[in-house]
């Protein structure tokens, strides 16, 4: 039961290393994976299994999106641009070992030890749309990256960027929405077609990514760029 969400990640980044041999990748994952145990560790240890799951389903949205998206991922990200005195395409590219490097520890503390039951979404569902987020999100930021910063400034350019923009700040928060629902509502099936397809637009993010060539090496694609 629980090994689907313990192996999810290290078997997606076993592949991504597989064609991605650059080392400098590698120690940003082992960074922050080291990160994260630190923290759940700590959070074990001297925390507590305090959650909001029996309140409305804003109020546990609002709990979620802060405890389990926004706020790991601002202070991963904004730490590692801050440090980081590489250029902006390689702290793009280095935005998923940073990510899974610290959900891979994180998701299964959060699913094990501070929810109150186990469930088909936590053990199932949940990992596989944290992964989807750790390899859409930075594909995202570069299509971003490359409209407002890189792009002709022009109406059209802007208009297109502002939409990716709506879309990344969507599409970062629809795990939180998701879960939040079915501990409200307890609608499995609903989850799980909303699941799937949240997979399907983070593969469309990364496909558009890849045609436009930019920096981002796609873990999808590693192995089709190669061949």
């Amino acid at each position: 039961m629980f090994l689907f969400l313990l192996l999810l990640f290290p078997l997606i980044v076993i592949f991504y290393f597989c064609n991605n041999t650059k080392r400098q990748y590698q120690f940003v994952f082992f960074a922050s994976f080291l990160v994260s145990m630190i923290f759940c560790t700590i959070a074990g240890l001297f925390g507590t299994s305090f959650h909001l799951y029996k309140a409305d389903f804003f109020s546990y949205f609002l709990f979620l999106s802060l405890i389990e998206i926004f706020i790991p991922l601002v202070l991963l990200t904004g730490i590692f641009f801050l440090w980081s005195k590489d250029s902006v395409d390689f702290k793009i590219n280095a935005l998923f070992p940073l990510y899974a490097g610290f959900y891979m520890i994180y998701v299964p503390f959060r699913e094990l030890f501070r929810s109150p039951e186990y469930s088909f979404f936590g053990m199932f569902c949940k990992p596989v749309l944290f992964v989807c987020m750790a390899a859409g999100i930075p594909s995202l930021i570069m299509l971003l990256y490359n409209y407002f910063l890189r792009g002709n400034k022009n109406s059209k350019k802007l208009v297109t960027g502002i939409s990716f923009s709506i879309l990344a700040f969507l599409y970062l928060f629809i795990p939180a929405v998701l879960e939040a629902w079915f501990f409200c509502s307890g609608n499995i099936l609903g989850v799980i077609l909303c699941a799937f397809a949240y997979a399907a637009v983070g593969c469309g993010f990364i496909i558009i990514n890849n045609r436009k060539n930019t920096a981002v090496q796609s873990i999808f694609f590693s192995v089709w760029q190669r061949k």
